[in-house]
C-alpha cells in the first residue's frame, strides 16, 4: 500500500499541464509583437532601467511557440556591437506541474497609454513571485512583475503592441 501510494505522488509530480507562458501566445498569429519598458523598485523607490525588451511571436502550432526577445539599451546606438543578440525562446505547449501559490484576479491597469480590463495570475514560491496581466489584445502579456526575495520588483510595462 505504502508504495502506491509514492507511485501515485511521483505520477503526479510528472503531470503534465498547460503552459501558460505558451497560452499568453497562442491566440496570436507569427510576427505579432510587444515592446516593455524596464523599472525596478525597491523600498518605494522607482528606478527605470534604460532597456527595451521586444518580444515577437516567430512560429506557432498546437505543440509550441517560438518567441524571439531582443533587449535593447536605450543607452548605446541600436547598431552598436554592445547590444544584447536576439534570443529564441520555444514555449511548449505543457510543462511539468510546478509547485507554488497561486492567486488569479481581474484589473484595469494602463499600458501603452490605453486602460486595458487584464486579467492578472501571480504565482508565488520559495524564490519569489511572478504577476502578468494578460489581455486579448496585447501578444504575450501586457505587464510583467517579477518579486524578489529582496523586496524590490522587476517590472516590465508594454508601451507598443501589434497582434496579428
Amino acid at each position: 500500500m505504502k508504495s502506491l501510494i509514492l507511485v501515485a505522488v511521483g505520477l503526479l509530480a510528472l503531470q503534465e499541464v498547460e503552459n501558460p507562458d505558451y497560452k499568453r501566445w497562442a491566440t496570436f498569429k507569427a510576427g505579432s509583437w510587444v515592446r516593455f519598458k524596464s523599472e525596478i523598485e525597491n523600498g518605494g523607490n522607482k528606478l527605470a532601467v534604460p532597456l527595451e525588451t521586444t518580444m515577437t511571436l516567430l512560429e506557432i502550432d498546437e505543440k509550441q511557440a517560438v518567441v524571439e526577445e531582443q533587449i535593447v539599451n536605450t543607452m548605446q546606438p541600436k547598431d552598436s556591437p554592445k547590444q544584447e543578440k536576439p534570443k529564441k525562446r520555444t514555449l511548449k505547449a505543457t510543462r511539468k506541474a510546478k509547485e507554488g501559490e497561486t492567486k488569479e484576479g481581474d484589473e484595469e491597469i494602463e499600458v501603452g497609454g490605453k486602460k486595458l480590463a487584464c486579467h492578472w495570475t501571480e504565482v508565488s514560491g520559495p524564490s519569489g513571485s511572478v504577476k502578468t496581466w494578460v489581455n486579448p489584445e496585447v501578444p504575450g502579456a501586457a505587464k510583467i512583475e517579477v518579486g524578489l526575495p529582496s523586496k524590490g520588483v522587476q517590472r516590465l510595462t508594454a508601451t507598443a503592441w501589434e497582434k496579428k
